[in-house]
């Protein structure tokens, strides 16, 4: 009963699509990957002065993590963490079979449950962090008064870490997609049916 309905959640539901293996092969490489590429977020925390006496230090850190990602640096981390799953689209779009370029692309989505939400929400994402950038660098103090300023602002730490939730998901769809081994083996099977038949259908000429 509670499977069933985290299946209808979205963005839960694509968690839930793929295997316990692929979550293991992939947690790995995401926990290496995500502290090398935000070393410079860590430093900044950790070198930020610790708050007075009877503040929420879970609160603080919070506050000092979101600081620490700027409108700027939004979009760099939120184009790399996010571009992965925009291939995934692109991918699927060269090797569809579809006659036309309307069902290609319906075939491109069909990845995991859920895989359209995600490519929207990446998409609108990278666009308005890109959208940011270029107004923090051309008319700062204009863009600095708008609405999406401050809703960058106020909530950097929950963009960041969904574009992160993205890349994991970017990161368990490849899990599968490296089995050299597995791919070889198949091949093998294949060709070894292939010779088998030929050597049976040569057989029963002979016969004949």
């Amino acid at each position: 009963m509670l499977l069933s309905i985290l299946k209808k959640i979205p963005f839960v539901n694509s968690l839930m699509w793929f295997s316990l293996r692929s979550h293991k092969s992939a947690l790995m490489k995401f926990f290496v990957l995500w502290i090398l590429a935000s070393l410079p977020v860590w430093i900044t925390v950790l070198f930020s002065p610790v708050p007075d006496e009877g503040s929420s230090w879970g609160r603080a850190l919070i506050e000092r993590f979101s600081a620490a990602i700027s409108v700027s640096e939004q979009f760099v981390y939120v184009a790399s963490f996010l571009t992965p799953v925009l291939y995934i689209f692109y991918e699927k779009y060269r090797d569809s079979s579809g006659d036309n370029p309307k069902e290609r692309i319906g075939q491109s989505f069909q990845v995991f449950d859920g895989y359209g939400t995600v490519f929207l929400a990446s998409c609108l994402m990278i666009l308005f962090t890109g959208l940011a950038f270029s107004s923090i660098k051309t008319s700062p103090e204009f863009f600095q008064s708008t609405y999406l300023y401050h809703f960058l602002t106020t909530y950097s730490g929950y963009l960041y870490f969904f574009a992160l939730f993205c890349w994991y998901l970017s990161l368990l769809d490849s899990v599968d997609k490296g089995d050299y081994v597995g791919a070889a083996r198949a091949g093998e099977r294949v060709v070894s049916k292939g010779l088998a038949a030929r050597v049976s259908g040569r057989r029963e000429n002979d016969d004949e």
